[in-house]
């Protein structure tokens, strides 16, 4: 552990508490920027499980508690109560499951508890963080601006792991962290194209190549909704290094996961009587142009109809198979499916709890939580899902139903990947996912905000308080 890093992160955490306790609303832009480094933290912080906490403590933590204390009656959030519900209902089964299950080990009750509930709060700071559309476009500006760095990092990763060296172009920015970002330096041989596991600057390339595919729906928002000629210009900029950094981070799967995402996109666009993007129709017309000279697309396609079916089968099936088995109606307890359950564990149960982790979420849901806690997990996403269809269609704003769409395919496809993954248990879906649910439910109320404070239709002015009776024109009668 780097005593320096350590000295940086606590400079910086009483830094960020000061700026976020002072102005909640400092934390969002924060987060922003702290999640494209989160890996280098947790790298430079091993073995220490604690680079996985700094974000929680140097930013969640006093966003909640400043947000509590400093609330505004302009700091509203517009949640359906179905979500509501939703919510409280999983609380409820966790924090259930936790008192019940967990004696023996209230560390592993604690560790669920966190993953599964500390981050649905941000749907409610999410909606009140936006007061205008201004705030939107900034949160936009900075999320992009912020992504480059990984993009970056991890197209280079990938150049020099063909040009020059895969290990040694991990190795210069991970050191001697570089064997567990990458697996092992796995490699693997699809036809003519080799796939390189490239983490950037996260912990995992799961983690990398979750956060590149999030990232095209902030990306088409900020592309609809900013005045600026040159911000949209920069977004579609960002759109092609997005996919492409998507497409060579070494996950198989992104060549499946990228054409559904883009068809829930076009398919809610088409269903609000809008028309697909040409100008991003253009932008992925290049990016298919660019992957067909390097990438060998017969074979790849060929495995990925392989793969799609191990998925379908061994995942999916198979994983909730194992779940209802296994997890029965109760479950095994929150926390036992994690894979950060091995920090919080006696070494010599790690086979046999690892036994029980699953890679898809609804399987995982089951296992810890059981039948209820399935039940209420998947009410949660659905709720979202079916009160965020309702509530871009209420938006009139052409612009921002734009970014409601883009957010609502983000929550569907969230919930389609989630069949095969483990997407709200890492970096960056975690904790974005409800943002930018938080987001969507304050759009149609950005929609129809006034531009000036309108004048009353009696005003008095003057020493003599004479009612003025024209309202819409300021005079001053002496």
């Amino acid at each position: 552990m780097n005593l320096l890093v350590i000295f940086a992160l606590v400079v910086g955490g009483v830094g960020g508490w000061t700026l976020i306790m002072r102005n909640w609303r400092m934390a969002i832009y924060l987060l922003f920027c702290f999640t494209p480094v989160t890996g280098l933290v947790v790298a430079a912080m091993q073995p220490s499980p604690l680079g996985n906490l700094a974000r929680d403590i140097m930013i969640i933590i006093p966003l909640y508690i400043a947000y509590m204390l400093t609330k505004r009656p302009t700091d509203r959030a517009f949640v359906p109560f179905s979500v509501l519900a939703a919510a409280f209902a999983l609380s409820v089964v966790v924090i259930l499951q936790v008192a019940i299950r967990s004696a023996d080990n209230p560390a592993l009750g604690v560790l669920g508890a966190k993953i599964w509930l500390m981050y649905i709060p941000l749907i409610i700071v999410g909606g009140a963080f936006l007061s205008s559309q201004k705030d939107l476009r900034y949160a936009l500006r900075t999320i992009v601006i912020t992504s480059w760095l990984p993009f970056v990092v991890g197209i280079m990763m990938w150049a020099g792991a063909i040009a020059y060296d895969y290990r040694e172009s991990v190795e210069l920015l991970y050191g001697e962290f570089a064997r567990n970002a990458t697996q092992g330096f796995v490699q693997l041989k699809v036809g003519e194209t080799t796939f390189y596991r490239i983490p950037s600057t996260f912990q995992f390339v799961s983690q990398y190549s979750a956060f590149c595919q999030f990232m095209i729906f902030p990306i088409l928002m900020l592309i609809r909704v900013d005045t600026g000629r040159r911000w949209r210009i920069f977004g579609y900029v960002t759109l092609v290094l997005a996919i492409v950094a998507a497409l060579t981070c070494g996950s198989r799967g992104v060549f499946l996961y990228l054409p559904v995402m883009f068809i829930i996109l076009a398919g809610l666009r088409i269903g609000a009587k809008g028309k697909p993007s040409l100008a991003i129709a253009l932008v992925l017309l290049v990016v298919s142009a660019i992957a067909a000279l390097y990438f060998d697309q017969s074979a790849i396609y060929d495995n990925i109809a392989d793969l799609t079916e191990h998925y379908g089968q061994g995942l999916v099936v198979g994983g909730l198979e194992y779940a209802v088995e296994n997890g029965g109606f109760w479950g095994l307890g929150p926390g036992t499916a994690a894979i950060a359950s091995r920090y919080v564990i006696d070494p010599s149960l790690t086979n046999t709890l690892f036994s029980n982790a699953v890679e898809n979420y609804y399987a995982k849901s089951w296992t810890e939580l059981g039948a209820i806690g399935f039940v209420a997990d998947v009410s949660l996403l659905v709720s979202i899902a079916v009160t965020g269809l309702l509530t871009v269609s209420r938006i009139r704003d052409p612009k921002l139903k734009d970014c409601g769409i883009a957010a609502l395919a983000m929550a569907l496809y969230l919930m389609f990947i989630s069949t095969r993954g483990l997407p709200l248990d890492q970096d960056p879906f975690a904790y974005y996912y409800y943002l930018f649910v938080g987001f969507m439910f304050k759009l149609p109320y950005l929609a129809g905000q006034p531009v000036t404070k309108p004048v009353q239709n009696r005003r008095w002015a003057g020493p003599l308080r004479r009612p003025i009776q024209n309202p819409g024109v300021r005079t001053h009668r002496p």
